[in-house]
């Protein structure tokens, strides 16, 4: 690996210090996620570049041509029915166009309160659908 990863995924725009095998890692991940899934996480005390690192990751992500969703787990968004589900899908909403009517109904319900209430069940399939799409879409 070359010298300059670490400054290359720093999300920040500088080097992150004391973190390279945390970028080594992300980096192959992201590497590795066109052929196979991928998942990581970060755990530390308050101050020790959790949030830098996940900004890493995405900027690496997005550098790759990634899409990247992502969504706080706040309180005013606990207190909204599918309130983090809303922030995560934002970006893609759009996209739903093109699943089954019932998927979109569905997402409707989720994301916007229209429609009838769905069950969860069907939200979930509905969010896995959408998953699909942009998978095909790229």
């Amino acid at each position: 690996m070359s010298e300059d990863v670490p400054a290359r995924l720093a999300g920040h725009g500088g080097r992150v210090i004391g973190r390279e095998e945390e970028l080594r890692r992300i980096k192959g991940a992201l590497d590795g996620a066109g052929s196979r899934g991928q998942s990581l996480g970060f755990t530390g005390e308050p101050g020790t570049g959790k949030s830098t690192l996940l900004a890493s990751a995405v900027t690496g992500a997005r550098g790759r041509g990634f899409t990247v969703l992502s969504a706080r787990g706040t309180e005013a968004a606990a207190q909204r029915r599918f309130g983090v589900l809303r922030q995560l899908l934002a970006p893609v909403r759009d996209r739903a166009g093109g699943l089954p009517a019932q998927y979109q109904a569905a997402l409707g319900s989720a994301l916007d309160g229209s429609g009838e209430p769905a069950e969860r069940f069907f939200i979930a399939l509905a969010v896995l659908e959408l998953a699909e799409e942009l998978e095909e879409i790229g």
